[in-house]
């Protein structure tokens, strides 16, 4: 891939995924900030990804009849950007959530649009997508470590206004991708058959499933309680971003250690990782444990999205690549994490977060046992695949 091009994809994963650093590691503080109860803040959260499990397939769909997912891109993060502008003055439940909803069913997916971007391009001209992808993480720690000191120095409403530059740069910086084609699908819905049809896919995308409603309420409740607990808005960020800071670790050496250490092998550890990160919070709150066991996020989300990219590229037909990644953003992120935490959210408000705990490890578990013969058909599809190489 040339240089140019590597950088114009860098710039918009550090972005994009800077937005959702802000989002993810402060939005449910700041809301609960503003009084909203643990149900409230559930809902709005759950937004995004309830979106996702309805749009990101319509822009796969979108995307695989141009042949291109640039267009579909763009016009996705234009247009939630201009929904955000509001949200700085807005400290009421009842328009926040009609608002915010709606900017979220507009940027749903557009990470997976973006992934069979790059993925398209590194078919042809080459590259590394773990190296690529690993800048999402740094935009994630960096702008999110960074509003929240910045909002500790001054307000939490600078919390929205963090994620509004970020979203409205990650809208710039998609004019400098370069165009990628692919062949139109001339019937869609058979292509999506034979996705289906594929061994081990629907397995895969359940399995994933599961580990994704496991994961959803700790992530967004546990800085909820860290913040209501006297928590700064620093020490909040930090319990996502030492994770983050550990996944850029790994999707550094991502493409050689996949196949060598297994990739169902990588799927099944990732999985069962989220016992290890998420079991001892039942027994300690001390900040020092707390806070280095979220470098197993680097398995949790880093190695299980690695594995889990590659492995919808390989079952999809070529005319709907696009569709692959959303369809697995619709259920295994969208779907999976809408449920996850609005069931969190009844939960946090009648049992705290010891009941979220306990909801993420029974997800956990039942992952685990389908996640081992779903490895089985991930080390034969992608042991067929040589994975890209440099240029």
């Amino acid at each position: 891939m040339e240089r140019k091009h590597s950088l114009a994809f860098r710039h918009c994963y550090f972005w994009l995924f800077a937005f959702i650093g802000i989002w993810g590691t402060l939005l449910g503080p700041y809301l609960e900030g503003l009084g909203f109860s643990g149900k409230q803040v559930g809902y709005i959260i759950a937004a995004a990804p309830i979106a996702s499990v309805f749009i990101p397939p319509l822009w796969g769909m979108l995307s695989d009849r141009l042949g291109s997912a640039i267009f579909p891109l763009r016009f996705a993060l234009f247009s939630s950007t201009l929904l955000l502008f509001p949200l700085p003055w807005i400290t009421t439940f009842e328009v926040m959530l009609p608002l915010y909803a709606l900017f979220a069913m507009l940027r749903a997916g557009t990470a997976a649009l973006l992934d069979s971007i790059t993925l398209a391009v590194i078919d042809e001209k080459g590259g590394d997508y773990g190296r690529i992808r690993l800048f999402g993480s740094l935009g994630f720690v960096i702008c999110g470590m960074g509003v929240a000191f910045l909002a500790d120095a001054t307000s939490d409403v600078i919390i929205v206004w963090g994620m509004l530059v970020a979203q409205g740069v990650a809208a710039l910086s998609t004019l400098m991708i370069p165009k990628a084609r692919r062949p139109k699908t001339k019937s869609y819905f058979k292509d999506v058959k034979t996705l289906f049809a594929q061994k081990g896919f629907a397995l895969f995308i359940f399995t994933s499933f599961l580990a994704q409603v496991a994961m959803a309420g700790p992530l967004v409740f546990y800085p909820v309680y860290l913040k209501a607990t006297g928590s700064s808005n620093a020490f909040v960020a930090a319990f996502w971003c030492v994770g983050s800071a550990a996944e850029i670790i790994l999707l550094m050496y991502a493409a050689k250690l996949a196949p060598r250490f297994g990739w169902g092998r990588l799927y099944i550890v990732s999985i069962a990782a989220l016992v290890v990160r998420f079991a001892p919070l039942l027994f300690t709150e001390a900040a020092i444990p707390v806070m280095a066991l979220q470098v197993f996020h680097a398995l949790t989300f880093g190695g299980f999205f690695y594995v889990s990219v590659h492995f919808a590229r390989a079952c999809a037909p070529p005319a709907v690549q696009a569709s692959a990644q959303t369809f697995l953003i619709a259920f295994a992120f969208g779907l999976a994490n809408g449920i996850g935490i609005l069931i969190s959210g009844f939960i946090y408000d009648d049992s705290g977060i010891r009941g979220v705990l306990v909801f993420c490890l029974i997800f956990s578990f039942a992952a685990i046992v389908f996640a081992l013969p779903t490895a089985k058909y991930m080390n034969a599809t992608l042991s067929r695949e040589e994975p890209a190489k440099s240029k």
